[in-house]
């Protein structure tokens, strides 16, 4: 009886434990979709000794409080040089007890350019949370947009070239964050940044970021559910012994392409372009040889 007891009573304090954890998290926010900026912000968390909470559909109502002298942290991968919808969806409905005490970072991921991505999110933040960004960076990683005529994923040694790369780039985002560097550390805007994000960019989210354009081969599908597995906003109906269908909810695509990366049997197509080109799955870790 006492040995029962005894669990009961570790039980409980083990979940008043986990539920206080959860209450004062994390504070690393990252929306992921091919897997990029997951593997960045896992990487700065394990260097600060802190841990991440992944924005989904579930998650983007939410009211956080926060620890005293905690850190917020916001990862997103750039799309069309700029900030993807999940991330303004989340920014847009998080509300925080004691935003202004707090020292607010963010860490944006691309293959090549980031744009003017930062200065976008810079300005949600004053627009919803009434305060700006105290630092923020860029890490390149491997591209995983293929759609337009002159993309296409990179060459095996380019890709791991710039994950080892990333790796060292991490320890300088943890650093700046220990310090509480102030600043704008972004190493890659790009060549003409506000053409990137404010004309190309907003044609991009204008007539591509939509489900409209993705195709299946039924021929080479097997049907084996990972297009729908990968995709983390559930705008893939289907599963294992099914073919995938796209819903077409209106803002549920964010175009990412992890359903046609994730493909075994390279079925996925969006538009005529993605037939001859690559994919790309993000390794489990930034660790290299």
């Amino acid at each position: 009886m006492a040995i029962v007891l005894l669990l009961c009573i570790i039980i409980a304090i083990s979940f008043a434990v986990s539920c206080f954890l959860a209450n004062f998290a994390p504070m690393i926010i990252s929306y992921s979709a091919t897997g990029n900026t997951k593997l960045v912000a896992k990487g700065v968390a394990e260097c600060l000794n802190d841990y991440v909470e992944f924005i989904s559909s579930d998650n983007d109502h939410c009211s956080i409080d926060l620890a005293d002298g905690e850190p917020i942290g916001i990862f997103f991968p750039v799309h069309g040089w700029n900030v993807p919808r999940p991330v303004t969806e989340w920014i847009e409905h998080a509300c925080f007890n004691n935003i202004y005490d707090h020292y607010v970072y963010a860490v944006a991921t691309c293959g090549d350019e980031v744009g003017k991505a930062m200065e976008c999110l810079d300005a949600m933040l004053k627009t919803h949370w009434q305060r700006c960004l105290d630092s923020c960076y860029d890490v390149v990683m491997p591209n995983t947009y293929v759609t337009l005529p002159y993309m296409d994923t990179d060459t095996t040694e380019v890709a791991a070239a710039k994950i080892k790369a990333a790796a060292e780039r991490i320890k300088v985002i943890a650093d700046g964050v220990r310090a509480r560097a102030r600043g704008c550390f972004v190493e890659h805007p790009g060549t003409m940044p506000w053409v990137l994000t404010h004309i190309i960019g907003a044609a991009f989210h204008k007539w591509l970021v939509n489900d409209r354009y993705f195709k299946v081969d039924v021929q080479r599908c097997i049907s084996c559910g990972q297009c729908a597995a990968a995709c983390n906003r559930g705008n893939i109906s289907g599963g294992k012994g099914c073919m995938p269908t796209w819903l077409h909810v209106h803002h549920a695509c964010t175009t990412c392409l992890a359903c046609y990366h994730h493909c075994p049997q390279h079925a996925i197509s969006f538009g005529p372009l993605t037939h001859k080109r690559g994919q790309y799955v993000a390794p489990v870790s930034l660790v290299t040889e």
